[in-house]
């Protein structure tokens, strides 16, 4: 999973030939916590077909606002830039790779 800045964005997520997966997190965030496992383990099993990455909330203030995150933990689905599916809140493995699933698909 790599860490996404305001700094590296355009670099790893705007030039990225796959899909992409962003989560949008805070370490002070207890849900954020209790996602990041599966998250990573997301990471693990769709190495090669979407890029995974952590976007730190406080870190990157210009992200969260670019995409209207009101709300931690939440990931976004992209293809080409564009918003293919927003998942707020815990949310169970099989809602998230069900989501990346229809993303590849596409």
């Amino acid at each position: 999973m790599r860490e996404i800045t305001n700094e590296n964005y355009d670099e790893l997520v705007g030039r990225a030939t796959t899909p992409v997966l962003l989560e949008f997190t805070a370490d002070w965030c207890g849900p954020c916590a209790r996602m990041r496992p599966l998250v990573e383990r997301l990471a693990t099993e769709y190495r090669d077909r979407l890029l995974v990455g952590a976007v730190d909330i406080d870190a990157a203030e210009e992200l969260a606002d670019r995409y209207h995150i009101t709300t931690i933990p939440t990931l976004l689905l992209l293809r080409g830039g564009q918003i293919s599916a927003r998942l707020v809140g815990v949310r169970p493995y099989e809602d998230i790779t069900a989501a990346v699933d229809r993303l590849l698909r596409s």
